[in-house]
């Protein structure tokens, strides 16, 4: 697999830098998208004196683009708008933002068992005075609410 890092703006207007796999970038429908982070542009601050002066620079942040997935996501080539290349400073800020996540992934993975980490309720018993607990609290909203 051959990827390349590139800049993707979908039809939705969200914006990505992310390696895809270019070796069936033109051959498919659908492509592949590593490690894919979501760009934000964060405007200028305008000096509120007088409305035309503007203070700073434009910023941008990169973030988990879908952090609940893993590492490589699989999507259709109809919603993308534009593919761009990505100039070196883009490459060294996508690289060291990457690195950070994936540091602090593994730290999380790492992270040892507490105590009390486990259940709230310790017994089957305690399950089923909870569960008692929850029915009569039900019961009577459903009367309030009728």
């Amino acid at each position: 697999m051959e990827t390349k890092l590139k800049y993707i703006q979908f039809d939705n207007e969200i914006e990505i830098i992310s390696e895809v796999d270019i070796s069936d970038w033109k051959q498919s429908e659908i492509i592949r998208l590593i490690n894919p982070l979501k760009l934000f542009v964060i405007p200028p601050l305008m000096d509120k004196s007088t409305a035309s002066s503007i203070t700073g620079n434009q910023s941008m942040v990169l973030t988990k683009w879908i952090p609940w997935v893993g590492t490589s996501i699989t999507i259709k080539v109809d919603k993308i708008l534009v593919v761009e290349d990505v100039d070196v400073s883009m490459v060294e800020y996508y690289n060291s933002t990457l690195d950070q996540y994936l540091k602090s992934d593994m730290e999380f993975d790492k992270e040892p068992e507490r105590e009390g980490r486990g259940s709230i309720l310790e017994s089957e018993d305690e399950l089923e005075d909870f569960v008692e607990i929850i029915k009569a609290m039900s019961s009577k909203y459903k009367r309030i609410l009728h």
